[in-house]
């Protein structure tokens, strides 16, 4: 194994110069707290980085220290600086030092630990590991890593688990729990059935756009919006995809309200007289949502101006909406067995209640994690 030498620590490297590249930390944790920790304290540990070609670095450790420096405008940083590693070599670096230091996941550091585990198996039945030769055991890999053979033999049994039952990512339980219901059994989610597969095949794990090249010309009924900003390219795909009496419904922020009004009527839409509000009682908050139809000057059926109603306990996002706002939304607003899209979706309140009043659905989320849990907390439901 090709030992890391340190050449030095170089300061105020620029860190547009850092190459990050793939990392095994996904989960950057709470990056406003270390912003605000930099911000007063300053940088108080270096990078940890590798020589690249062309003056350039490569990351090994130090992801969320650079994100925190780029929200407040640093541009560089300290660094610890090794000699030129190959790719293999920095990962391991980067897994060995995320697990020593404890900020990874705990299904992070389990598939780190795996990975490790599984290369230095690798090496030794090649005879790269001469010390341990073809009988490397898990204790060899944990003084590797600084971590107790309890805990080594925990991580690989999470990471197991995770690959056979990927289900259990989606349930983001904590550590203790993930190995308790590893050991008593509850670990195994069945999967399938004929209501689990009916949402899994409408709520697809792709961004808005690509949904909409899902979906052949002309046969959307009813489009949701919630973007997050006015999208006008989104906006286009769905007007062009409407059917002749085909309606939009845009949930928007007030200050908002304006420019969404503007763009539908410059799409060729009629516009509602005034927008529609939603009570969110348990926040005490009001949202605004704007209806716009083809061929149409107002609802198949009237849509109440207020309704109020609880955001879903389970919700993990927080434009779900309460099934009461949404029947009253899809069922005045289409006919059984219409055809209903949701290109942005964080919330499975619409997928369910489409399906459940037989209208057709067609919805996407960007998060598969996300969009898996919220699949699974329907189906126990049941």
């Amino acid at each position: 194994m090709e030992k890391a030498k340190r050449v030095g620590t170089i300061p105020k490297v620029k860190i547009s110069d850092i190459i990050i590249g793939e990392r095994i930390r996904t989960d950057m944790a709470d990056l406003d707290s270390m912003a605000l920790s930099l911000q007063i304290e300053g940088q108080l540990q270096p990078l940890i980085v590798t020589v690249a070609p062309e003056g350039k670095y490569h990351l090994i450790e130090g992801e969320r220290r650079i994100r925190a420096a780029k929200s407040l405008g640093i541009t560089a940083l300290d660094c610890d600086i090794f000699e030129s590693l190959p790719e293999l070599r920095r990962k391991e670096i980067e897994l060995i030092t995320c697990v020593q230091r404890q900020n990874l996941s705990f299904i992070e550091e389990a598939r780190a630990v795996k990975m490790l585990t599984d290369r230095r198996r690798a090496e030794a039945q090649q005879g790269g590991l001469s010390q341990h030769g073809r009988r490397l055991r898990n204790k060899d890999v944990a003084v590797e890593l600084n971590m107790t053979e309890s805990r080594m033999s925990e991580n690989l049994r999470i990471a197991a688990a995770v690959e056979d039952y990927p289900e259990l990512e989606a349930e983001c339980l904590k550590r203790h729990e993930f190995l308790r219901r590893i050991r008593n059994g509850e670990h195994q989610i069945l999967r399938g059935g004929v209501l689990q597969t009916l949402y899994q095949e409408n709520f697809l794990v792709m961004n808005p756009l690509d949904c909409m090249n899902t979906i052949n010309d002309k046969i959307i009924d009813l489009a949701i919006l919630h973007p997050k900003h006015l999208d006008t390219a989104l906006l286009d795909e769905v007007v062009k995809r409407l059917t002749l009496g085909g309606q939009i419904i845009v949930f928007t922020e007030h200050i908002d309200i304006h420019a969404w009004e503007m763009a539908l009527k410059e799409s060729g839409l009629n516009v509602g007289a005034k927008p529609y509000i939603w009570h969110i009682k348990d926040k005490g908050d009001y949202l605004n949502y704007i209806w716009a139809g083809k061929n149409r000057t107002s609802p198949m059926r009237p849509i109440p101006n207020m309704l109020g109603g609880s955001t879903p306990p389970n919700a993990l996002s927080h434009k779900a909406k309460p099934m009461q706002l949404l029947n009253y939304i899809i069922k005045c607003c289409t006919e059984r067995g219409n055809f209903v899209v949701v290109p942005e979706c964080e919330d499975i309140e619409t997928v369910r209640c489409c399906i459940e009043v037989g209208r057709n659905i067609r919805a996407a989320c960007s998060n598969k994690i996300m969009r898996d849990k919220l699949i699974l907390s329907v189906i126990k439901d049941k």
